[in-house]
């Protein structure tokens, strides 16, 4: 009679190398899972923003530092400025010129040309005087006052936008002072309020 000998059986279960079981086994709650990638998208605001800058490009005028000119005009004239006045100060008619000319060529940009600029400038000396400015003891003028008032014309010969119009600035100087002492530094004062208000008239829609 044969004898039949079972043996037991061993473990069948297939080697399953490290990535598999990692692959097969469930999700540890500790394992950071890979990020997915997702859409960016731009605030609403930076596309307002960009839209605002476009327009800006595409107007009639461009600015910076508060001063709008429009693109076509490139040079600006100044002509003399006769003295009207009936006291004459010598130096008054070249320094408001020269100042006028160092600050549209400085600020505005614009290239000066003798007469017939894209912006032209000219005027006269109307008044140019010395009166008392305060009163102190015994109604006698504790401080003088120079002003000086001239007129101003203006033609833009791209935009087409012409105007006149009258400036006038004061100093205040000590009474006991010589005016020929202290006129040049006045004059300078006084010259350099005028033409920063015709700058902003013409140039900053002021």
């Amino acid at each position: 009679m044969v004898k039949t000998i079972t043996t037991p059986l061993q473990n069948q279960t297939p080697h399953l190398s490290e990535q598999e079981q990692e692959e097969s086994s469930p999700v540890s709650p500790h394992k950071t899972l890979p990020n997915r990638k997702t859409s960016i998208k731009l605030p609403t605001t930076l596309f307002f923003s960009l839209a605002i800058a476009a327009l800006m490009l595409l107007g009639n005028c461009y600015s910076f530092k508060g001063i709008s000119i429009a693109p076509g005009v490139k040079t600006v004239s100044v002509e003399d400025f006769p003295n009207l006045a009936t006291t004459v100060a010598p130096a008054l008619s070249q320094t408001i010129v020269e100042k006028m000319k160092n600050k549209f060529a400085a600020e505005a940009r614009l290239d000066l040309v003798p007469s017939g600029g894209h912006a032209a400038f000219s005027g006269s000396i109307l008044n140019y005087f010395v009166e008392p400015a305060a009163s102190g003891a015994g109604d006698q003028a504790a401080l003088n006052r120079l002003t000086i008032v001239i007129r101003v014309e203006y033609t833009n010969s791209i935009t087409d936008e012409n105007w006149s119009q009258t400036f006038q600035q004061f100093e205040n100087f000590d009474r006991n002072a010589n005016l020929a002492d202290v006129e040049g530094q006045l004059i300078d004062l006084i010259v350099t309020r005028l033409v920063d208000d015709i700058f902003n008239k013409a140039f900053t829609n002021w």
